[in-house]
């Protein structure tokens, strides 16, 4: 796993392992006494934690009390709980990683004095996410990754200022941008859902030890007064424990998380569509009432559902419109549609790999080397060498 700059073990081991550590000391219970079964990982393991002995399958690896979840009941309780209301209204959807990301720079700037403290110095102090990266970086990016990025950029700048203009900054030492951003990412990076409310957005000490795979299966959630993780598969004493941070490919994981992972079986090379140029409106219509204007990807597997329907579709002369929900069934429509939606994806295809390679010529993050050359290697699984049509006309 290719991490973030994270603290160093002296840290997170006074932080949770230690007799007098903060977590446990905490917890209400004999915790000293209790062998603990993951510790943090010294080196090639990033924050990575490690099996202290042998795990076995259904095992749970971690337990960490409600109390000392970080959620919006906590900023509620807080000295900032009255400005939650604002926060919900002004951001909307954001609302809640508002709370907790003001929350976060609130109890950082009241220093040693604030009960979270053990917690924020074991946080990063920066990100590898291209929210991060440098402006010499970010023009060197393929169109469509770089228009991602920006969007981003922009999103976070717009609720900058919106915390800058309501003067909540000032309330919850939010003195930069600089420093908005790092909440936001700490949030963005650490967060759970402790069920399908966005309410119930949660930071957990401990959990973000935890790096991801994505051949991993872990069971989640509240047990009783703690938040558990258990295991599905066991661990020799000394491996690295893994959880599982959701289905997501590697530009999802870098723009999100920071990282990327080798053989990510959810890496897709997105297609690239301008809608607008088209004359021809009818097709349009069908897409958008039919949802098959968004996905368009092609992976080792092929080119999506989606993007086929999307094609063949647009390919459409009128006569072959009157029966377009052929395409529905993953069906081509005749032949010579089938050939001119091969052409339009080996022409999609031939523009992507020059983009990366000229990408490649110029970048050395590794972040965005490692999407580039995982981009390439499905643009040479789906040229039409390696596509036939899939049904006799």
């Amino acid at each position: 796993v290719i991490n973030i700059t994270y603290p160093n073990s002296r840290v997170i081991d006074t932080f949770l392992f230690t007799p007098s550590c903060w977590l446990f000391m905490r917890n209400g219970r004999t915790s000293r006494k209790r062998k603990h079964k993951v510790s943090p990982g010294k080196r090639n393991t990033g924050r990575g934690m490690l099996a202290r002995r042998s795990v076995k399958a259904n095992d749970t690896i971690i337990s960490v009390p409600q109390k000392l979840l970080l959620t919006i009941d906590t900023v509620h309780n807080s000295p900032i709980g009255h400005l939650i209301p604002r926060f919900l209204y002004d951001f909307h959807k954001y609302g809640v990683h508002m709370s907790l990301a003001m929350f976060l720079l609130y109890e950082k700037s009241l220093g040693s004095s604030s009960f979270w403290l053990p917690y924020l110095i074991t946080l990063p102090k920066t990100f590898n996410t291209p929210a991060f990266l440098p402006d010499s970086q970010l023009i060197n990016l393929p169109s469509s990754l770089k228009d991602k990025v920006l969007e981003q950029r922009k999103m976070l700048r717009t609720l900058y200022k919106a915390v800058c203009h309501n003067h909540i900054a000032e309330m919850c030492g939010c003195s930069s941008y600089d420093n908005f951003r790092w909440a936001w990412f700490v949030v963005n990076t650490r967060c759970v859902y402790l069920d399908n409310r966005d309410k119930q957005m949660a930071l957990i000490p401990v959990l973000d030890l935890l790096n991801h795979s994505a051949a991993v299966e872990v069971e989640a959630g509240l047990v009783s007064d703690m938040y558990c993780i258990v295991v599905k598969q066991p661990y020799k004493k000394g491996q690295q424990v893994f959880i599982n941070y959701g289905p997501h490919d590697n530009i999802t994981l870098w723009m999100e998380y920071g990282f990327t992972i080798r053989n990510n079986p959810h890496t897709v090379l997105h297609a690239t569509i301008d809608f607008a140029s088209f004359t021809y409106q009818e097709p349009i219509e069908i897409l958008k009432k039919q949802n098959l204007m968004t996905d368009l990807a092609f992976s080792l597997d092929g080119p999506s559902w989606k993007l086929l329907c999307c094609l063949r579709l647009l390919c459409m002369n009128a006569k072959e419109l009157a029966s377009w929900k052929v395409v529905l069934q993953g069906l081509p429509i005749s032949e010579g549609n089938e050939q001119k939606v091969i052409s339009w994806m080996d022409e999609i295809l031939k523009q992507e790999l020059v983009s990366i390679d000229q990408v490649l010529a110029k970048v050395d993050d590794h972040c965005i080397l490692h999407i580039c050359n995982e981009h390439k290697e499905i643009i040479f699984h789906n040229f039409s060498s390696s596509y036939r049509i899939n049904a006799v006309i």
